[in-house]
């Protein structure tokens, strides 16, 4: 592919400038919150956010405004994929009592994804980690148990 090199450079930015560089998802309300993901100008990948579910409903958010002051960024995918060789962000799910958020990355273009677990009032990651996985998860509703899947050495 080597000698369509810089008709590829010219086709990713013509298929760039035609996409919104900055859009984001609808809010979906959540009990005490309102979750959508966003992406910024340059950013490849999502970035999770919440607000307050009475900025949503107030009017207090548009798309295309500056973000309420109770608007909280979970998980930054273009923090996380920064100075990767390879980045792949999959499923992002916060627990069902809006205390922790787990994020699922491929980090070697495998498919073999890690789920990994951050606090959301104190912004720290967990220690632990479920390696091995597939992309998606399910929290159950005690907000301490995922389930998941683990890939077995023949993707299955």
């Amino acid at each position: 592919m080597e000698p369509t090199k810089e008709l590829q450079a010219k086709l990713v930015e013509e298929m760039k400038g035609r996409m919104a560089q900055d859009d984001s998802s609808v809010p979906m309300p959540d009990g005490p919150y309102a979750y959508f993901s966003r992406y910024t100008e340059g950013g490849e990948y999502p970035i999770r956010s919440r607000i307050s579910r009475s900025d949503l409903e107030s009017g207090a958010w548009s798309a295309d405004g500056p973000a309420p002051a109770s608007q909280e960024d979970l998980v930054d995918g273009n923090v996380l994929g920064a100075g990767q060789e390879f980045f792949k962000l999959g499923a992002i799910e916060h627990s069902p009592d809006h205390k922790l958020v787990a994020y699922s990355v491929d980090l070697k273009g495998s498919e073999y994804f890690t789920v990994m677990f951050k606090d959301i009032a104190t912004g720290e990651m967990m220690k632990d980690e479920l390696v091995n996985c597939s992309s998606s998860f399910v929290w159950c509703k005690d907000s301490k148990t995922v389930v998941y899947a683990v890939i077995d050495d023949n993707h299955r």
